[in-house]
């Protein structure tokens, strides 16, 4: 990773075009089950079995009488599987197969 080029973009640009969360096993504990091109899950929030998530997208309760609940897989992965922000960096490029930057900042 270049100086100029921040986690963000990294992540942007060679994580999330990749990453396929149920794949990779990190929404193990949401029970997924395919469903056509996305899979559906159990809420995070609300527990029922109506989020669904889309490969490299989001995961969201959609259905009638939602939550609400909307979060992408780096809030998910810090607000239900209380990684830091540093563990998730390192777990999303495990799960893509590719070494995080190497960065002595704690960013």
């Amino acid at each position: 990773m270049s100086s100029e080029e921040d986690i963000g973009s990294f992540l942007e640009q060679r994580v999330w075009p990749e990453l396929d969360a149920v794949a990779s096993g990190l929404l193990e504990e949401l029970k997924p089950q395919r469903n056509g091109n996305s899979y559906k899950l159990a809420c995070p929030s609300c527990g029922k079995r109506r989020a669904y998530y889309y490969p490299t997208k989001a995961i969201k309760c959609n259905r009638i009488d939602s939550c609400g609940y909307a979060s992408s897989i780096w809030s998910y992965l810090l607000e239900h599987q209380n990684l830091s922000r540093k563990e998730v960096v390192q777990t999303v490029c495990r799960a893509v197969g590719i070494d995080p930057p190497d960065s002595t900042s704690p960013k």
